[in-house]
């Protein structure tokens, strides 16, 4: 990850990858956003290791029905 922004016109400001995108030609383009939004989520890490010595990481909301199924 970037320490500072990457300037530019895209709608998101640029901090890692970029995000790629489109529409359809003849659909225009438009956002709603305000342009401060960034391309990365933070999220929380626990600190220090597991019992069995791993890292522990946090769980992404995005898969919590996967891992729901899993259990």
């Amino acid at each position: 990850m970037k320490n500072s922004l990457v300037l530019g016109r895209c709608d998101y400001q640029y901090t890692r990858e970029p995000i790629l995108y489109g529409w359809k030609p003849t659909a225009g383009h438009k956002f709603y956003g305000d342009r401060k939004q960034k391309n990365t989520w933070n999220f929380d890490r626990p600190r220090g290791y597991s019992d069995n010595g791993l890292i522990l990481k946090p769980l992404q909301t995005a898969y919590s029905e996967c891992l729901a199924e899993l259990r």
